[in-house]
């Protein structure tokens, strides 16, 4: 396909995607003298085009005295949209990035350096939290010695969640959730076997793709990590022992237990965090998403609100479990770092001029500089909006059955995105407090320490996971024999993964 012809075809996907395009292009008329800045500005995540006068950024704009023009990009096709937009010298003044992009964005002229006296002078609140918990966490976004990227961060990470139909386990003559990959496996077979619906058909399975994790966790390590061991950094999926938990998944695939259809993920569109897969009866444990998407006393419950719809005495039994112990007394499932992979940059226009580099700093040190604020500039307005619930450690809750998608609207939330810290997080997510450690969601788990894309990433990394998915679904299918493991660790060595391990230990190296 020729380059006019391809660049023509990806315009017409994203037409077809319904992305929506707001604010002008990249480089704004300057506001008049003594008038407001204009700022344009966008973020990943807003589900929802603003309003027409969304209050909460009118708020903002006269508090600060700017004109922020909001770029509403559909957060299923954020970064090829934004790409678009790059490619036709169209930068945002102020624009969400994660950690694999953004060497590439540097590379490609797309970035202005920020100051790090910038830093110090107008993000005091976050730089002095951030510090604290990563003392050098500005080389996370450096090149060449200087700063091109904001990484945002939170304290205390949850692992990932472990969901049972509670009304299965009941249905199947069993109590409580396992505690072993043993039980975990009885449990697997009972749910697929021995009609946990009561319909009088087999339609259900044990598990999916998700879930997969706490198996590989019982073993030591879940996929796609780089984790240490013998001081140094390894790429868990090529460890031996995932070989051993490559043969259980093999054997209950053989066994008919595993969704046949795990190859294409459990969700099957909309919010990204529903499991389709599980709220639609088809199997009766999932690891699909976060744990507020499933049980938890202030966030959104996608996964509960889905089922209700279908089955409101499913939704009400569904449990959250923990990791499994393997044989050799392991266990654990995927877990976040307190770095995120998120993180901010500026547009490249503002390289030698950095009046809006410091507007912007202004303005998050504003969000971050109180609790209230903090909520604010995520909810919208307290006593309108939301308001604090006593009988949940005075965690913020909506009011008036206002959901994600009128904060959308309004300009709060991830439209405007305050950068996350932990002092926000905590009054903002105050109920976890209490819930987080009465579910076990802050221990057994595993995060990945490569917290950096090692320089060779954009080279080889395409095609090393493609050989590492093609290798895991063709053993747990049967299409390999497990003994295709050793040949799949020489591949992926060869095709650049050792290269990626040297260059990972080089970085290791330096924060050690």
């Amino acid at each position: 396909m020729s380059k006019s012809k391809l660049i023509v075809f990806t315009l017409c996907l994203v037409l077809i995607a319904g992305m929506a395009w707001g604010g002008g292009g990249s480089q704004p008329a300057a506001a008049a003298a003594g008038g407001p800045m204009v700022i344009t500005w966008t973020a990943n995540g807003q589900l929802a085009p603003l309003d027409e006068n969304p209050y909460m950024i009118k708020k903002w704009n006269e508090m600060f005295n700017v004109d922020i023009q909001l770029w509403h990009i559909d957060p299923a096709n954020y970064f090829d949209v934004l790409n678009l937009r790059f490619a036709a010298n169209e930068i945002p003044d102020f624009f969400q990035s994660d950690a694999n992009r953004l060497q590439l964005q540097f590379e490609q002229r797309l970035l202005a350096e920020i100051p790090e006296n910038l830093v110090r002078e107008h993000l005091p609140i976050s730089h002095k939290e951030f510090s604290e918990l990563f003392p050098n966490y500005l080389k996370l976004t450096s090149f060449n010695n200087k700063i091109y990227g904001l990484r945002v961060f939170m304290d205390k990470p949850y692992r990932a969640p472990i969901v049972y139909r509670g009304d299965w386990i009941r249905n199947v003559g069993k109590q409580g959730t396992p505690k072993t990959l043993a039980e975990f496996e009885e449990l697997v077979y009972l749910f697929t076997n021995n009609d946990p619906d009561r319909n009088g058909r087999k339609d259900t399975y044990g598990l999916s793709v998700t879930a997969f994790q706490t198996v590989y966790g019982a073993y030591g390590q879940v996929r796609s990590q780089w984790n240490i061991k013998n001081n140094e950094l390894v790429y868990t999926s090529i460890q031996p022992e995932m070989k051993d938990a490559l043969t259980v998944l093999a054997k209950w695939y053989r066994d008919g237990v595993i969704d046949p259809e795990f190859i294409t993920g459990e969700n099957k569109g909309g919010y990204w965090a529903v499991s389709h897969a599980f709220t639609e009866g088809r199997i009766g444990i999932s690891s699909h998403g976060s744990f507020y998407h499933w049980d938890a006393p202030d966030n959104n419950r996608a996964n509960i609100v889905e089922m209700q719809a279908r089955d409101p005495v499913a939704a009400a039994s569904t449990v959250l479990g923990e990791p499994v112990t393997g044989p050799q007394g392991k266990k654990g499932v995927s877990m976040g770092h307190p770095v995120f992979g998120n993180l901010w940059a500026f547009g490249v226009q503002n390289d030698t001029n950095h009046a809006k580099i410091a507007k912007v700093m202004d303005i998050q040190n504003y969000f971050v500089s109180d609790p209230e604020v903090y909520i604010t500039a995520f909810y919208g307005i307290r006593g309108q909006d939301w308001e604090y619930n006593p009988a949940m450690n005075n965690a913020p809750m909506q009011i008036g059955g206002k959901g994600n998608d009128y904060v959308y609207r309004i300009g709060a939330g991830a439209t405007i995105k305050p950068l996350v810290t932990p002092s926000g997080e905590a009054a903002r997510n105050a109920a976890w407090a209490q819930f987080c450690p009465a579910n076990n969601l802050y221990s057994d788990g595993y995060r990945n320490e490569l917290i950096v894309p090692p320089p060779s990433s954009g080279r080889y990394l395409t095609e090393l996971n493609k050989i590492e998915d093609e290798a895991y679904i063709a053993i747990i299918t049967g299409a390999q024999p497990v003994s295709y493991f050793d040949r799949f660790v020489s591949e992926w060595r060869a095709a650049g993964g050792d290269v990626l391990t040297r260059e990972a230990n080089a970085w290791f190296n330096t924060i050690k």
